[in-house]
Formats: C-alpha cells, structure tokens, sequence
C-alpha cells in the first residue's frame, strides 16, 4: 500500500481522489438520513459516525474535508427531514449525531479542533 503524505501544517492540496470521496459522503449521508427518517411515526434519529483518517477539516484551497463535509450534509438533511414532516403534518424528529474523528497526523487533529468549532459544532458532540 502507498502511504501519502499531506501536509497539513503548510495546507494540504486535494486530489481528484478526494473530492470525488467528499462528493460520494456527502450524498451518501443525505440518502441514508432521509430514509431512515420516513416514517410517520418516528421521533428520534440516532446516528454514530467515525472517520478514522480525518485529516484537518479543510484543505488549502478552501475546500471542506470529510469532518466538515459530513457535520454540513447532517445539519442540512435534518432541517430538511424536519421541514418536510412539517409540512406533512408530523411531528419533528429529534436527531442525535455522534462524531468521532481521528488521524495519524498529530498537525492535522490540532488544526481539525480549531477550524470546525468556528463554524458547525455548536449542534454536535463530537470526539477528536
């Protein structure tokens, strides 16, 4: 197996690779949220997810990484779970999302610790 390298310290460059896996999460999780909570009579969501090769939570072009990525598509699927059962006249869903996140790269969890409060985990318990 290849080991790459990022460079998180200096910003780290995203490959092709990447955004492809970010693009392939983000939908993954909509869908799996969505169906999991169509059901009329349900009221709680509970959801674990553990990326075990985080990496920083963005990258140097501004891109978002896999922590980010997913904490956006669960705050955007559970207000649209919610909106849509509003409309159909149920209750809302309460939802619950564990985020665990870990890398190799010392730098890159101390960089991910900073970045992610600043913007979405108010809602979120998440370990790092």
């Amino acid at each position: 197996m290849v080991k790459k390298q990022y460079d998180w310290e200096n910003g780290a460059r995203i490959g092709p690779h990447s955004k492809i896996k970010l693009a392939i999460i983000k939908e993954y999780i909509h869908e799996y949220v969505r169906v999991r909570c169509s059901l009329p009579q349900q009221e709680r969501f509970r959801l674990s997810f553990v990326d075990g090769f985080c990496g920083a939570g963005a990258y140097e072009c501004g891109t978002l990484g896999s922590p980010l990525v997913v904490l956006q598509a669960l705050k955007s699927v559970s207000a649209e779970v919610n909106l849509r059962r509003k409309i159909d006249g149920f209750k809302p869903i309460s939802f619950e999302f564990f985020m665990y996140f870990n890398d190799l790269s010392p730098v890159a969890m101390k960089a991910l610790r900073v970045v992610p409060r600043q913007r979405l985990w108010h809602r979120f318990e998440v370990v790092i």
